[in-house]
């Protein structure tokens, strides 16, 4: 013999708990009645900054290296991303040719430059060109 189905409970009529009925259109809740959408973006929040503010870091350095292969001219002591300290020979719209001593000249890319000296490199008794690692990114901050 099959069980006989329980008869359901009659819910009881809004505002007889002692609260008022909870209207289905408040800001902030869903359609359906179910969470408010703002929970959801206070989650996404601690991901969002961090990625908005390397992407604000980035452009800024991206406009300040534009701005120096902008005033790239010949003569100038530059210092290259590999730590070559040298002087500008001559530029071309992606090339640089740097002399890093007498009649030793190389090309690079315009953007491995990531300083120019304002004053020319001092002289060092016994050595024609000068080079430096790692340090020269943070040495031309400093100047």
């Amino acid at each position: 013999m099959p069980p006989t189905p329980v008869p359901a409970m009659p819910s009881p009529p809004p505002g007889a708990l002692g609260m008022p009925p909870f209207p289905a259109g408040l800001p902030g809740m869903s359609p359906s009645g179910g969470e408010p959408w703002w929970q959801y973006l206070v989650l996404l929040l601690p991901l969002a900054i961090p990625l908005l503010l390397g992407t604000v870091f980035k452009l800024r350095k991206r406009r300040a290296v534009r701005a120096l292969n902008r005033r790239l001219r010949p003569g100038q002591t530059v210092v290259t991303c590999g730590g070559l300290h040298a002087v500008i020979t001559s530029l071309d719209e992606r090339t640089v040719t740097l002399e890093s001593g007498p009649g030793i000249t190389q090309i690079h890319e315009r953007s491995s430059v990531v300083c120019v000296h304002d004053q020319p490199a001092p002289a060092v008794a016994g050595v024609s060109a000068v080079t430096v690692s790692g340090f020269s990114r943070l040495f031309c901050r400093m100047l």
